[in-house]
Protein backbone atom coordinates (compact mmCIF):
# COMPACT_ATOMS: atom_id res chain seq x y z
CA UNK A 1 0.00 0.00 0.00
CA UNK A 2 1.06 3.54 -0.58
CA UNK A 3 0.80 6.29 1.98
CA UNK A 4 -1.16 9.53 1.99
CA UNK A 5 0.63 12.57 3.44
CA UNK A 6 -1.36 15.37 5.08
CA UNK A 7 -0.36 18.46 7.06
CA UNK A 8 -1.30 18.71 10.75
CA UNK A 9 -4.19 21.08 11.55
CA UNK A 10 -5.26 21.57 7.91
CA UNK A 11 -9.00 21.07 7.55
CA UNK A 12 -12.17 21.71 5.52
CA UNK A 13 -10.95 19.83 2.44
CA UNK A 14 -12.17 16.55 0.99
CA UNK A 15 -10.40 13.22 0.89
CA UNK A 16 -11.76 11.28 -2.10
CA UNK A 17 -11.89 7.49 -2.09
CA UNK A 18 -12.46 5.09 -4.98
CA UNK A 19 -13.81 1.81 -3.58
CA UNK A 20 -13.07 -1.19 -5.77
CA UNK A 21 -13.84 -4.90 -5.85
CA UNK A 22 -11.01 -7.45 -5.64
CA UNK A 23 -10.85 -7.52 -9.46
CA UNK A 24 -10.33 -3.71 -9.44
CA UNK A 25 -13.80 -2.92 -10.85
CA UNK A 26 -15.73 -0.14 -9.04
CA UNK A 27 -17.77 -1.22 -6.01
CA UNK A 28 -21.36 -0.02 -6.43
CA UNK A 29 -22.10 2.00 -3.29
CA UNK A 30 -25.83 2.14 -4.16
CA UNK A 31 -27.72 2.93 -0.98
CA UNK A 32 -24.74 2.30 1.32
CA UNK A 33 -23.77 4.26 4.40
CA UNK A 34 -20.03 4.83 4.68
CA UNK A 35 -18.03 5.69 7.81
CA UNK A 36 -14.38 6.79 7.56
CA UNK A 37 -12.49 5.45 10.60
CA UNK A 38 -8.97 6.47 11.63
CA UNK A 39 -6.77 5.11 14.42
CA UNK A 40 -3.17 4.98 15.51
CA UNK A 41 -1.54 1.58 14.91
CA UNK A 42 -2.22 -0.89 17.74
CA UNK A 43 -4.82 1.47 19.26
CA UNK A 44 -7.74 -0.02 21.17
CA UNK A 45 -10.13 2.70 19.95
CA UNK A 46 -10.56 4.87 16.87
CA UNK A 47 -8.99 8.33 16.99
CA UNK A 48 -11.96 9.73 15.06
CA UNK A 49 -14.63 8.66 12.61
CA UNK A 50 -17.18 10.39 10.43
CA UNK A 51 -19.67 9.94 7.63
CA UNK A 52 -18.62 10.01 3.99
CA UNK A 53 -20.66 11.51 1.17
CA UNK A 54 -21.25 9.29 -1.84
CA UNK A 55 -20.40 11.38 -4.90
CA UNK A 56 -20.62 8.68 -7.63
CA UNK A 57 -22.30 5.51 -6.35
CA UNK A 58 -21.97 3.47 -9.55
CA UNK A 59 -18.23 4.11 -9.76
CA UNK A 60 -17.60 3.62 -6.02
CA UNK A 61 -16.57 7.20 -5.27
CA UNK A 62 -17.09 8.85 -1.88
CA UNK A 63 -15.56 11.78 0.01
CA UNK A 64 -14.83 12.67 3.61
CA UNK A 65 -14.50 16.33 4.63
CA UNK A 66 -11.63 16.70 7.10
CA UNK A 67 -12.71 18.41 10.33
CA UNK A 68 -10.76 20.97 12.37
CA UNK A 69 -9.64 18.47 15.04
CA UNK A 70 -9.28 15.32 12.91
CA UNK A 71 -5.54 15.41 12.28
CA UNK A 72 -4.32 17.59 15.16
CA UNK A 73 -1.42 15.26 15.99
CA UNK A 74 1.51 14.42 13.74
CA UNK A 75 1.65 10.64 13.42
CA UNK A 76 1.11 7.73 11.07
CA UNK A 77 -2.50 6.53 11.14
CA UNK A 78 -4.36 3.52 9.82
CA UNK A 79 -7.67 4.12 8.08
CA UNK A 80 -10.62 2.18 6.75
CA UNK A 81 -14.04 2.67 5.25
CA UNK A 82 -16.90 0.79 6.89
CA UNK A 83 -19.54 0.29 4.19
CA UNK A 84 -23.01 -0.68 5.41
CA UNK A 85 -25.82 -1.69 3.08
CA UNK A 86 -27.28 -5.14 2.57
CA UNK A 87 -24.06 -6.32 4.25
CA UNK A 88 -21.18 -4.69 6.15
CA UNK A 89 -17.86 -4.54 4.33
CA UNK A 90 -14.61 -3.00 5.56
CA UNK A 91 -12.26 -1.48 2.99
CA UNK A 92 -8.75 -0.95 4.36
CA UNK A 93 -7.19 2.29 3.17
CA UNK A 94 -3.62 3.47 2.64
CA UNK A 95 -1.83 4.61 5.79
CA UNK A 96 -2.06 8.34 6.42
CA UNK A 97 1.04 10.24 7.50
CA UNK A 98 0.38 13.58 9.17
CA UNK A 99 3.38 15.90 9.18
CA UNK A 100 3.97 19.11 11.13
CA UNK A 101 3.11 22.40 9.52
CA UNK A 102 5.77 25.10 9.35
CA UNK A 103 6.09 27.45 12.33
CA UNK A 104 4.22 30.75 12.29
CA UNK A 105 6.10 33.83 11.17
Amino acid sequence: MSKITLVRNDFDYDLTFNVKEYDRTPYDLGSATIIFKVALPDATAVTFSGACTITDATNGVCTYTVGATDFATSAEYEAELEISGSQVITAKMDNIIVIDDLPST
